[in-house]
């Protein structure tokens, strides 16, 4: 449940997902579920 995660965790797990899916050249986006809000602006790439 993302939701319940704190930022620190969000981050990690962003930072994570997005460089396992650049080494394995996929292309990804991000939006919002459900209503659920990462509640993050500006990060890095």
């Amino acid at each position: 449940m993302i939701d319940l995660a704190d930022v620190e965790d969000k981050k990690r797990w962003l930072a994570d997902i997005r460089a396992v899916f650049a080494k394995r050249g996929i292309g990804c986006a991000l939006w919002n579920y459900k209503g659920k809000d990462f509640e993050m602006k500006d990060m890095p790439v």
